[in-house]
């Protein structure tokens, strides 16, 4: 579980809804635990409001806020397909 207030909001993944995350596959073994890295965006409960939680190497952990364009930019430099974004964004393909 990560919180941490962003512009005098507090965001917490306990909170909000895990939509999609992606990680480089490492850190399955001893040796390389800490080359582990993963983003996960979520979606807050209460407002709907996305922010992406970011492990970084060696274990540092932030919360950074996004909005739409940003989530969909987020999504598509992880080639995420139109399911993926459409369900993410809570948006219809049209």
């Amino acid at each position: 579980m990560m919180k941490q207030i962003i512009n005098g909001k507090l965001y917490s993944t306990a909170s909000s809804t895990l939509l999609v995350g992606f990680d480089n596959g490492l850190g399955e073994t001893v040796e390389d635990a800490d080359k582990f890295e993963a983003e996960t965006l979520y979606r807050t409960n209460k407002t709907g409001e996305l922010f992406l939680w970011v492990s970084h190497a060696g274990g540092a952990n932030e919360l950074i806020d996004l909005d739409k364009q940003e989530a969909l930019d987020w999504l598509l430099s992880y080639d995420a397909d139109d399911e993926m974004i459409a369900k993410a964004l809570n948006v219809e393909i049209a």
